[in-house]
């Protein structure tokens, strides 16, 4: 399931889908600080 979910070649290991599911995550982060800094700044309600 997970090798589908995250595009990962047939033969991926655990390894692998941590790399995927960390980079995932930090495009979250990300976001959500970003998001958090325009509602500081007073450019998003």
């Amino acid at each position: 399931m997970a090798i589908d979910y995250w595009n990962l070649p047939p033969d991926a290991r655990l390894r692998e889908l941590i790399i995927a599911v960390r980079a995932g995550e930090a495009g979250h982060r990300d976001k959500n600080h970003e998001y958090a800094d325009d509602i500081a700044a007073g450019r998003r309600n």
